[in-house]
Order: C-alpha cells, then sequence, then structure tokens
C-alpha cells in the first residue's frame, strides 16, 4: 500500500500535456478528458492506454520512478513547449522529489507508434 498521496495531485496527460482528472477520489487514478485518448495515470503502474480486446490495457513507456523506497511512479506536472522539458513530480504527500526529463528522452511508445505509422 503507498503511502498518503499529495493533496495537489495533478498529473498532465503524456500525450496531450493536459490536465488529467481523478474521476473516483476513492481510487488513486487520474485520466486524460481528451475525445477517445484512453490515457491513465496510476502511482504504482504509471501512464497506461487503454486499447481494448484480451489485453485491454498497454504500458507506454519504461516508468518513471521516486528514488524514494515504496513511492511508487511518478507524473509530469509541467510540460514547456518551447524546451519539450517535462517536469516530474512524486505523488506521495510531503516528498520533493522531482525529475526533469526532455520528451524525447521519455516519449510514449504510443505516440512513437503514431508518428511511425504515419511517417514511414
Amino acid at each position: 500500500m503507498l503511502p498518503k498521496l499529495r493533496g495537489d495531485l495533478a498529473p498532465l496527460c503524456c500525450i496531450h500535456h493536459k490536465p488529467m482528472i481523478a474521476p473516483d477520489a476513492t481510487v488513486p487514478t487520474c485520466v486524460c478528458t481528451e475525445p477517445d485518448c484512453g490515457i491513465s495515470w496510476y502511482p504504482v503502474r504509471g501512464y497506461e492506454k487503454y486499447v481494448g480486446g484480451p489485453f485491454p490495457v498497454e504500458q507506454l513507456s519504461d516508468l518513471v520512478f521516486c528514488r524514494q523506497v515504496g513511492h511508487g511512479c511518478m507524473f509530469i506536472s509541467e510540460f514547456d513547449p518551447a524546451t519539450r522539458m517535462q517536469n516530474w513530480h512524486c505523488a506521495i504527500d510531503g516528498c520533493s522529489e522531482q525529475k526533469e526529463i526532455t520528451e524525447r528522452e521519455w516519449e510514449p511508445k504510443y505516440r512513437y507508434q503514431q508518428l511511425h505509422a504515419t511517417n514511414g
């Protein structure tokens, strides 16, 4: 079980970089509100995409973990479109761990597959 989540938990979608919402306050899950996006963020599993079928969830990329043991996955809290820099924060209340990662260093597999499917 994870420690208490931060009260200002507000992940950005890893595709759209728009704020996600928590549809159920009792479950630590956030979802993107963009139509047909299907991106979710969970403290234990990170970013995922709902794709349907027999294996309905696809892990999007490498997980970004907090360095503090037991704190789980970090989330994108800020995105600078000019530099393509993502600021990641720990989801646990009181933890100040953060990382800056360029979008190129952590690009969702889903986006990679979309770009290469259309660009040959």
